[in-house]
């Protein structure tokens, strides 16, 4: 991992925080899961597809929840929902 300086590291300290990440079935938004909770965050991950959402909350460290949504869809109840039951 890389080192930080400790003033960053000190100012974006993550661990205990909850964070609540879209797409995060593959790409930047699985890699992004995997950085924070080497880091101590508890994350959600929310993406379209749950079969490819459960594989990727499952290779993580730590437990990750799971919310099926889509971000472009006009509806966004499910997605302020789980902001709500996330980051409360």
């Amino acid at each position: 991992m890389h080192e930080m300086p400790y003033e960053m590291t000190r100012r974006h300290a993550v661990a205990g925080k909850r964070v609540l990440i879209t797409e995060g079935s593959s790409g930047i938004g699985l890699a992004c899961a995997r950085g924070l909770t080497a880091r101590g965050a508890r994350v959600a991950l929310l993406a379209r597809d749950d079969e490819a959402l459960r594989g990727a909350a499952a290779s993580l460290d730590d437990p990750a929840e799971v919310v099926v949504a889509d971000v472009s869809d006009v509806d966004v109840k499910p997605i302020s929902q789980a902001h709500r039951e996330c980051c409360r």
